[in-house]
């Protein structure tokens, strides 16, 4: 089990995450964490936002700096009303 992976099963309840420079490649062990409202990503090596599409309650989302290739899985996410996608390169929207 990854740490991250321990953290999520440790504090599911949070509303507000920073995961900022991380090295994070998979976002997997986020799906746990439905009371997210904030979550910053940013500086990460990400390339998929599909995990944390079951995250409805997300109003903040940055991920800034990573490689994400798509944002069509962020369309579930009806309350998100800030989205940073800078300096991220071959994103289809």
């Amino acid at each position: 089990m990854s740490i991250l992976s321990n953290f999520v099963s440790a504090f599911q309840q949070i509303s507000e995450l920073s995961l900022q420079s991380n090295n994070i490649e998979d976002l997997s062990p986020l799906t746990g964490l439905i009371m997210l409202t904030y979550l910053n990503l940013n500086t990460n090596k990400v390339k998929s936002l599909r995990p944390i599409s079951i995250l409805i309650n997300l109003t903040i989302l940055d991920v800034n700096e990573n490689q994400i290739q798509d944002l069509i899985s962020l369309r579930q996410l009806k309350k998100l009303r800030t989205l940073d996608i800078g300096y991220n390169n071959h994103i289809d929207i």
